[in-house]
């Protein structure tokens, strides 16, 4: 049976795919075409099962541990010096502020005012 993307990947805000009865993944990852930095997670949204770090249409490595997604994909940017997604910046800086320690005071003025207004 072949997989046709369109039914398998649902793409949210975090890109974070998420693949229902994938036999595939190599197929998947190549037919996506994203080139940035995301994950990829098999199972479904209530029952994951495996996660991967995908960057330039190559998996790179699975994430066994499901609480270091976050820190896996901010990292992958960093390492590979990789530009955030067009419109995805406010996003990534506010991860970067909550899981990094960065400096509040270097962040856009929406992600402050959203600081300071929690």
């Amino acid at each position: 049976m072949k997989n046709d993307i369109t039914s398998v990947v649902n793409y949210n805000f975090f890109f974070l795919p998420v693949l229902q009865d994938c036999t595939n993944l190599a197929s998947v990852v190549k037919d996506a075409g994203m080139l940035t930095p995301y994950v990829l997670v098999t199972g479904t949204l209530k029952e994951p099962g495996q996660a991967f770090l995908v960057v330039d249409k190559n998996i790179i490595n699975e994430i066994t541990n499901f609480d270091y997604i976050p820190f896996v994909l901010l990292s992958a940017y960093f390492v590979f010096n990789i530009k955030y997604p067009i419109g995805c910046s406010n996003f990534f800086s506010f991860l970067e502020i909550l899981l990094l320690n960065f400096p509040i005071n270097k962040a856009s003025i929406t992600v402050k005012h959203f600081f300071t207004s929690i």
